[in-house]
């Protein structure tokens, strides 16, 4: 990897981030039009969990009814239920950037003690949703041992099966029988994101612990209902192991993944588009592996179909556009294991891949006849350095970018504001090129400086903003050039949803859990007056 800064001042490297999810975007700060023109064409699913409901003994799935009552002339509708107490409704006929304020109701008399919102702006939009927004945090565990009882390991009829794992401190528990059949089970309360590491046992005080000499399992906790299913020992001769190595070392360097916070994980068609088979980096080289079961008869079939996905969220799965990574999967008697290794998003240094640059911003007083200067840095997976990277500077007569046009021979890394600049908003472009070779031009960013005040006046300065993951769903992290001191969250009709004064700091975590689905845009300002400003669309 070859990389480095480029500033008039001296930030020097961020510290470590603090993140949870996927997926790395830098933003303009150019704040969303809250004008959208009427087309009905726009439908909203919604999907509402209501196992929590259910546990609290407010709903009782035989006898009541689940609505969702809007606004907008549309009224009260029956949702359908659907497997694992969950009950959906599609809202087809919806105009796009109209906002749509619900709530789900038990019957006729019991509503949440919330409010939500929607504001169409794709074509088809899915909503998936707790009631009340209290997710229930439940993993069950459930250990098939029909194969240890035909090796003579388990007699049921006075045997016990057991789960020990970090999440009892390796203290072995007893799992429940389920009806006659030789499944056991047990539901355990566990945090969200947590990592647990586990193993199976027949009995407490024996040695019948599975998988000896063999590493743990392993699972990361979702905040929802996580049911997870294995063979005691891993014996089912219907299943053949198949191992998945996702190569991330480009993604932990360039901060677009967090090995303290995110996850990665493998999905596609064979298991059911993903959600429990999370990669972990157990020796610590940045290479994420899963070792799964897979049915033999996938070697009757073309290939395995998967992708990798960081956060567990399509919208920043690997391979944007392109087709399902294949592997044909095989009968490991007649050939070598089953083992998948790629590069994340295919960054191999051994193929040419063009630069990009991350944390891109503008320094600089915003005065007449005052030096600014772009600042980013510059990455390349192939080791090639920068070669010359082509600037250019942009005045607009609004922050949105309307009618920009380029400014003339402003096209070095540094611009000296002029007369004519004032009252006008500035914007800095970059175009990374490597130095020669078939990878030498990557894609432009572009990011907003502010407006220019007049003589003596300085006009905060506005720089781009990250925040991740995007699309957020739960916690996500904004990361700021100078210590925050203020964060505000927006709708699109520039009202204030949110507001906090944190300790200062360059990373700030938020949990968004409670914030209606939709677009918002995310103000901040920092300790010496700077300003950003970035838009994340809340799942």
């Amino acid at each position: 990897m070859n990389a480095h800064f480029h500033t008039l001042g001296n930030f020097g490297k961020l510290p470590a981030l603090i993140l949870l999810s996927t997926c790395f975007f830098l933003f303009s700060g150019s704040p969303l039009s809250a004008e959208a023109k009427a087309d009905t064409a726009f439908s909203v699913s919604f999907r509402v969990n209501m196992s929590k409901a259910v546990s609290q003994n407010i709903f009782d799935p035989e006898t009541d009814l689940v609505y969702i009552v809007c606004d907008q002339g549309i009224g009260a509708n029956v949702m359908v239920p659907s497997p694992d107490e969950v009950y959906t409704i599609t809202l087809p006929a919806l105009d796009s950037g109209v906002t749509v304020h619900y709530k789900f109701r038990i019957n006729n008399d019991t509503p949440e003690v919330l409010t939500r919102s929607v504001t169409p702006v794709n074509r088809h939009t899915t909503i998936d949703a707790w009631w009340n927004n209290i997710p229930l945090n439940l993993t069950i565990f459930t250990v098939n041992m029909t194969y240890a009882a035909k090796a003579g390991l388990l007699n049921p009829a006075v045997d016990s099966v057991m789960v020990a794992g970090t999440m009892n401190s390796w203290t072995p528990v007893k799992m429940q029988r389920v009806d006659t059949t030789l499944k056991y089970q047990i539901g355990v309360p566990l945090d969200t994101g947590d990592i647990v590491e586990y193993k199976y046992r027949i009995n407490a005080g024996s040695l019948k612990e599975e998988l000896a000499g063999q590493p743990n399992r392993m699972i990361r906790v979702r905040d929802s209902i996580l049911r997870i299913s294995n063979f005691f020992n891993n014996i089912n001769p219907a299943w053949l192991p198949m191992t998945f190595k996702a190569d991330l070392s480009y993604y932990v360097d360039s901060h677009q993944f967090s090995p303290e916070n995110d996850f990665v994980d493998v999905a596609g068609p064979f298991n059911n588009n993903g959600g429990n088979d999370v990669l972990f980096d157990v020796d610590g080289d940045t290479v994420y592996t899963l070792t799964t079961f897979i049915d033999t008869s996938y070697i009757r079939r073309d290939s395995l179909k998967f992708k990798y996905r960081i956060n567990g969220s399509w919208q920043s799965a690997e391979l944007q556009g392109k087709p399902y990574r294949y592997y044909p999967f095989h009968d490991t008697l007649t050939g070598p294991p089953n083992v998948s290794l790629e590069w994340y998003n295919n960054l191999n240094p051994n193929i040419p891949t063009p630069p990009w640059v991350t944390n891109v911003a503008v320094q600089g007083h915003l005065i007449n006849h005052k030096i600014l200067s772009g600042t980013y840095t510059y990455w390349n997976v192939n080791g090639i350095p920068e070669g010359i990277s082509q600037y250019q500077w942009f005045k607009s007569i609004d922050s949105l970018g309307t009618n920009i046009t380029p400014i003339d021979t402003a096209w070095r890394i540094t611009y000296t504001v002029d007369t004519t600049d004032i009252g006008k908003w500035l914007f800095f472009r970059i175009i990374p090129k490597a130095a020669g070779g078939d990878s030498a031009t990557g894609k432009s960013v572009m990011v907003r400086a502010g407006k220019v005040g007049g003589v003596g006046i300085d006009e905060t300065l506005e720089y781009a903003v990250r925040i991740y993951p995007n699309p957020v769903s739960e916690m996500f992290t904004i990361e700021t050039m100078a210590p925050v001191k203020l964060i505000e969250i927006c709708d699109l009709t520039g009202r204030t949803v949110f507001s906090l004064s944190p300790e200062p700091a360059l990373v700030t975590r938020l949990n968004a859990t409670l914030l209606p689905a939709g677009f918002y845009i995310l103000k901040v300002s920092d300790v010496r007056n700077g300003k950003g400003v970035a838009k994340f669309l809340k799942q």
